[in-house]
């Protein structure tokens, strides 16, 4: 047997070693891009979801901040995961509409996944569902505070009530977007009613 014939088939081992972990190398990588752009798009929607959630509890607190004198709200049990807000105006008039839930179960699924494949898109994602964590606070606060509103020892609570949660909604808000323009590369404009997730 000749003696350089070793060393070949050695190095012809160790090459298809090496092109196989290249291979599987690049496999990995364009396996966690595809997982990476699918989380993408399916926190984009999620968050799209949540604006509108953001945008109804800024009209809920606009209008309970102008007319809070000058109306009474009450909170309705009309549906099966959620609440009506009603407003009954003292010229007779008035309405009402849902009060949304914010929605994680995006977030829910994924949080621990995505700090292994995405450190960047983990830190921001974070930061936003703090932010839906304290709209959902402010949600459950508003829903507490009218349900029980002779029990305010001020009557002027809700209208100091209102003014934190609409800057405390701003703040969350702003995280979202940036989460939003992360996922998607666009400015959050849209909102959803409600998605697929």
């Amino acid at each position: 047997m000749d003696s350089s014939v070793l060393p070949i088939t050695v190095i012809v081992a160790i090459s298809l070693f090496v092109i196989k972990e290249a291979v599987e190398l690049y496999r990995r990588i364009m396996a966690n891009r595809h997982k990476i752009a699918a989380i993408k798009k399916l926190l984009s929607s999620e968050i799209e979801k949540n604006n509108w959630v953001v945008k109804s509890l800024q009209r809920h607190l606009n209008g309970i901040q102008d007319g809070w004198y000058k109306s009474e709200y009450i909170i309705a049990n009309t549906y099966p995961k959620g609440v009506r807000l009603e407003e009954k105006r003292s010229d007779g008039g008035g309405g009402g509409s849902p009060i949304f839930e914010v929605s994680t179960s995006v977030f829910d699924k994924i949080v621990f996944e995505l700090p292994v494949l995405d450190a960047d898109l983990f830190a921001l994602a974070e930061t936003a569902y703090e932010g839906v964590a304290e709209i959902k606070h402010i949600t459950d606060s508003l829903i507490e505070n009218i349900t029980n509103k002779v029990n305010h020892i001020s009557p002027d609570f809700m209208i100091a009530f209102c003014e934190y949660a609409l800057d405390e909604l701003n703040n969350s808000h702003t995280s979202l977007c940036s989460l939003y323009l992360k996922c998607t590369g666009n400015e959050l404009t849209s909102h959803k009613l409600r998605t697929y997730t």
